[in-house]
């Protein structure tokens, strides 16, 4: 089984023209970095495929949550969806770039990043966008991938209400791994930011990113 994940940035037509170059600068910079921190779970390296759209392809599952998150706080304020597929590939996969083979992980892939879109359509409203998001959608042409998509919506109900304050917070203690350290960095008291993960349902937040890597570790991963 591979994983294969189609990322798109949003609303990339409307990025100032002053701005795309620095905006895809730094994407290929967090597209290079992620293919060093996850070397040894990637099966194709993430590259951009289109001007505003990237993919790569892993060996393990599991891994596609913290990439995720960890690409969502690098391009920060730029919004990105996600689309996962989870499935056989059937042609030759080249480990230097994940383009040009094929097979039902970036089929399914394709299928998700499609379905985001359109339910992104469908629940718009004129009300103000929230800041923060986590347009994740998940294909396993099995029943599962309609469990862990609840789970990513649940997962953006939480995110979708963070403050800047918030987010800077947990991005904080989820780079620096722990409390402490993250209130060093940001030059807050250990109360400020327990109180701002409080209120930004962080733990309910990594609770559930937890349990959807641990499900799609013993459910994918171990065959």
């Amino acid at each position: 089984m591979y994983c294969a994940i189609i990322g798109d940035l949003v609303r990339s037509k409307k990025i100032p023209a002053t701005q795309q170059n620095a905006v895809q600068q730094k994407l290929r910079c967090a597209l290079q970095e992620i293919n060093l921190r996850f070397a040894s779970s990637i099966a194709a390296k993430f590259l951009l495929t289109l001007g505003d759209e990237f993919q790569g392809l892993l060996h393990k599952s599991a891994c596609s949550p913290p990439i995720i998150t960890w690409l969502l706080g690098q391009l920060h304020p730029q919004k990105i969806r996600f689309g996962v597929g989870i499935g056989d590939m059937f042609t030759t996969i080249d480990p230097e770039k994940a383009i040009g083979a094929s097979g039902p992980a970036f089929t399914l892939a394709r299928k998700a990043i499609v379905a985001q879109k359109q339910s992104e359509t469908t629940v718009r409203t004129a009300a103000a966008e929230p800041p923060f998001s986590f347009l994740v959608r998940y294909e396993t042409d099995a029943p599962d991938a309609a469990l862990l998509n609840v789970g990513c919506r649940a997962a953006h109900g939480i995110v979708s209400g963070w403050t800047q304050k918030q987010w800077e917070t947990v991005k904080a203690v989820t780079e620096s791994g722990s409390q402490n350290k993250a209130a060093a960095c940001l030059g807050l008291a250990d109360s400020t930011v327990s109180r701002n993960l409080q209120a930004a349902r962080y733990e309910e937040y990594r609770a559930m990113l937890a349990q959807l890597q641990a499900y799609l570790k013993d459910t994918y991963d171990t065959r």
